[in-house]
């Protein structure tokens, strides 16, 4: 592909712009389906060169353009396009995570149905350099962990993207309603990542140097049950994190992350609130729809 070739994808990016920012929210519905066809059509073309390009500087100029119009496709229309997923792949390491560590969280559960929208914003988040956190908040059995898990189902059949480190971790103990040890977390996850805890003695040291390398290195990180470590409702700090050191990591996570981190918990993380803008993402996991739960029902006989 020529500098040429890859000068008037991007004229049409610009131009096509002007549209996305002026017409959809204003339009009516044929504008707004004329507009995703042509946003589709452009993500077609720039797969298209991405298969031709040899060069490191135009390979960064079509996997920008393809992640500036995917983000447009998902912030007018609510969803992120599949066909990202096959555009990303051509820019990344065919050769996938250096290490990936889930322990009994990569059961996948066969019964999963619904929760389309969710996995769209997992999916943008992933791809999303702004993002650095989600939350997923909901009672006890509604699909929290289920949901993330399908998630990485589906990323594993992607060889998890341009991830270096894929790791997860709950925070309840073997099953139980008990809190796991934050210092075999800290532990397991460092090792996980490959660096050594040579000389971190406390748990703010461990926790300081594992915020470090998420800084630096692309990381998957799942925090699976994180309510155990939260204050009660009853509790004034209600929501807040019990235990210092992570809650500074998981403050030093929200303002920089080069991965991202998918939390779940019964709990709102009071320490993220409206902190850190669109930096940190919470939706709240509500039951199955109607359809969905008859699905599930049926799924599992």
């Amino acid at each position: 592909m020529t500098s040429e070739q890859i000068h008037d994808l991007q004229l049409l990016w610009n131009n096509l712009r002007r549209t996305v920012i002026l017409e959809p929210r204003k339009g009516d519905e044929a504008t707004k389906r004329e507009v995703r066809e042509n946003l589709d059509e452009l993500l077609v073309k720039c797969r298209d060169a991405s298969r031709a390009i040899t060069g490191m500087t135009e390979r960064a100029i079509v996997k920008r353009l393809t992640e500036q119009i995917s983000d447009s496709i998902f912030v007018l229309y609510g969803e992120y396009p599949e066909l990202v997923f096959e555009s990303n792949s051509l820019f990344l390491d065919s050769n996938g995570p250096r290490r990936v560590t889930l322990g009994t969280f990569g059961a996948t559960n066969s019964s999963f149905v619904g929760r389309a929208e969710e996995l769209s914003l997992l999916d943008h988040a992933w791809g999303a350099p702004q993002t650095n956190i989600v939350s997923f908040i909901g009672w006890g059995g509604v699909g929290k962990s289920a949901l993330v898990r399908n998630w990485l189902d589906r990323l594993k059949r992607e060889n998890y993207l341009d991830a270096k480190y894929v790791f997860a971790w709950s925070f309840y103990s073997g099953g139980t309603q008990k809190a796991a040890s934050l210092d075999d977390f800290y532990q397991r996850a460092l090792e996980s990542l490959e660096i050594s805890t040579t000389g971190l003695e406390s748990p703010m040291d461990k926790a300081s140097k594992l915020a470090k390398v998420l800084q630096t290195k692309r990381v998957l990180m799942i925090f699976d049950g994180l309510e155990p470590l939260q204050y009660p409702p009853e509790e004034f700090e209600y929501g807040q994190i019990k235990e210092a050191s992570l809650r500074i990591l998981l403050k030093d996570i929200a303002a920089r992350n080069l991965g991202l981190c998918v939390i779940t918990s019964r709990l709102p993380v009071a320490d993220l609130v409206s902190s850190f803008d669109d930096s940190v993402l919470e939706k709240k996991l509500d039951s199955l729809s109607l359809n969905d739960g008859i699905e599930l029902l049926r799924r599992i006989g």
